[in-house]
């Protein structure tokens, strides 16, 4: 395998995403759609960071607000982008303030997420990103969409 081909496979496209200036890294195969704010209506006795369902084309979409699923207290002055993301039969929109470039990334540059960033922060991160000026958290998007239900079931187990 010629070392150019070797290094194209060494990386990953990731979709970059903001919350106030943070910028946080979704991986571009996750992504369904981009979506400009929805409709949503609030479901009764959901967890905190469930902003809502909406209907996509016929599917209901269920949208998690990432501010308040990484526990982030500042509330958004603006109207939030849907990220739309896909698991199993289920359709999920992740809430972020805005939406930037798709980034290629090369893996050996992304390192463990450090001990200080914040727990609300760390339970969603794969790993973090330094770019100039800069740093990308890597986003896991199977840890955003667990929910506190599956934690149960898995304490349980």
């Amino acid at each position: 395998m010629d070392k150019k081909k070797q290094k194209e496979e060494n990386k990953i496209q990731v979709l970059s995403v903001f919350l106030d200036d943070q910028i946080f890294g979704i991986p571009a195969l996750d992504v369904q759609d981009v979506l400009r704010p929805l409709n949503l209506t609030s479901v009764p006795l959901a967890p905190p960071y469930i902003k809502g369902v909406s209907n996509l084309r016929g599917r209901i979409v269920t949208a998690i607000d990432l501010r308040r699923r990484i526990q982030h207290d500042a509330p958004s002055e603006r109207d939030s982008m849907n990220i739309v993301i896909e698991r199993g039969a289920e359709l999920y929109s992740i809430l972020v303030d805005r939406v930037g470039d798709v980034l290629n990334i090369d893996l050996d540059d992304i390192e463990a997420p450090p001990v200080t960033l914040s727990s609300g922060w760390r339970d969603v991160a794969k790993g973090v990103h330094q770019l100039e000026g800069k740093i990308m958290i890597m986003l896991d998007v199977n840890k955003i969409l667990h929910t506190q239900k599956n934690k149960n079931e898995e304490r349980a187990k």
